[in-house]
């Protein structure tokens, strides 16, 4: 069994590569071999960063991520904060036989996720986390039909490693302290530090009074196969009807339940649809529930939250949060917004909604990551937590949204 720490090499895909040459292998065929093998090493490590499928880049039987939703997004929030460097790559086609090193430097999440329960959470401490594990590792290529592969012993060892570095992180829901309890704590800081704890606990909401949330759960006669709206048409931090569309239809947060979700079609892991009748107990917040909006492993996810004074199955409690990554280099038309967010700027969303209530910036070191957060929120009546919009950018590329409804 490979230690974690060599695993770990996989994702930085460091590989080791002897020269395979052979008498009648000339320079030019070996510097050839070095470059293709480079470039199937390249293609193969950003695949396998970012969770995607690997069969492209392998010879023979691939190996599937035995991961759950939750935690093939923690590896795609290392993989887009992750770098690695093919030290040496080379082969011969003559030979058929190549090997390429591959020095990884990441981020340790499940350090990071340790006494974590939010997908959100973990995130954005991933992309804020200055401490990186550095690895290498070895990949041997072969020479078939005329390109280079990974063979399926090192996509099967490189498997193993990404599993590694995330498999210990079970997510799901937790408890909401009272407002009671928070409140009391709160009087003995300062306003400012109330309103920044307030922030930070995305999971936890409690009700102030006794009253039933019966009212925040209506019918899907509410849901319309409605077209959103422009970006001009509304503002973009619309408090007022929190919506989103998939596949056209129109829903809103606090207005819907996961059962309407899945009685309406939408594309649910079928773990979602296995574990929809869960009891989720009151005050709770689920996980992450994910559906596909693309092929190749792109989904989005709503959570549903229990904001009843008794337990209930998930498929009865209503959707309260949303969450959609976005790729440069991959599109979907499943999951939209009122809001068109292809190419949507932060001067574009300050100049329809405003000033924003919160922004966040971070600067890596050596200047090649930067990240800025801007957010939107509004102060419950009922709750301490605020509903919010919240926009991610990773080096000036909209990467991540989140819309969030707090009763």
């Amino acid at each position: 069994m490979i230690s974690k720490k060599v695993i770990a090499a996989a994702l930085a895909v460091c590989m080791s590569v002897s020269v395979l040459a052979t008498g009648c292998s000339t320079l030019s065929d070996l510097l050839k071999g070095d470059n293709k093998v480079k470039d199937t090493a390249d293609s193969y490590m950003t695949r396998l960063l970012k969770g995607k499928n690997t069969s492209k880049f392998v010879d023979g039987d691939v190996k599937d991520l035995d991961l759950t939703d939750d935690q093939i997004s923690v590896l795609k929030g290392i993989g887009e904060v992750a770098t690695y460097t093919i030290k040496e790559a080379d082969g011969s086609s003559k030979s058929g036989e190549g090997k390429a090193t591959v020095e990884i430097k990441y981020v340790d999440a499940e350090d990071i996720a340790s006494g974590m329960d939010k997908l959100s959470d973990i995130l954005d401490e991933i992309e804020e986390a200055k401490n990186t594990e550095k690895e290498t590792l070895d990949l041997d290529l072969v020479y078939v039909n005329d390109k280079w592969l990974v063979s399926a012993a090192s996509d099967e060892e490189a498997k193993d490693f990404v599993e590694s570095l995330v498999d210990d992180i079970k997510l799901g829901s937790e408890p909401a302290p009272t407002t009671e309890e928070t409140t009391t704590e709160a009087t003995e800081t300062t306003t400012e530090t109330t309103e920044e704890t307030t922030t930070t606990t995305t999971t936890e909401a409690t009700s102030a009074s006794s009253e039933s949330s019966e009212s925040s759960e209506a019918t899907s006669s509410e849901s319309k196969d409605t077209e959103p709206s422009s970006a001009s048409d509304k503002k973009i931090a619309n408090f007022d009807e929190m919506n989103f569309y998939i596949n056209g239809k129109k829903y809103t947060l606090g207005k819907v339940t996961l059962q309407q979700l899945i009685d309406d079609g939408v594309p649910f892991d079928k773990k979602v649809i296995n574990a929809k009748d869960t009891v989720l107990e009151k005050n709770y917040q689920s996980s992450g529930l994910s559906f596909d909006v693309a092929d190749d492993y792109y989904s989005a996810q709503v959570y549903v939250l229990n904001d009843s004074d008794s337990d209930k199955p998930m498929s009865e409690c209503m959707v309260n949060e949303i969450y959609l990554p976005v790729y440069e280099d991959r599109t979907q038309k499943v999951l939209t917004f009122d809001f068109d967010y292809n190419g949507l700027t932060p001067d574009a969303i300050k100049a329809n909604s405003g000033k924003p209530d919160e922004e966040n910036t971070y600067d890596s070191d050596d200047g090649t990551y930067h990240s800025y957060k801007i957010a939107y929120k509004k102060k419950s009546d009922r709750y301490l937590k605020a509903s919010q919009y919240k926009f991610e950018y990773i080096n000036d590329a909209l990467r991540y949204i989140y819309i969030e409804y707090i009763p």
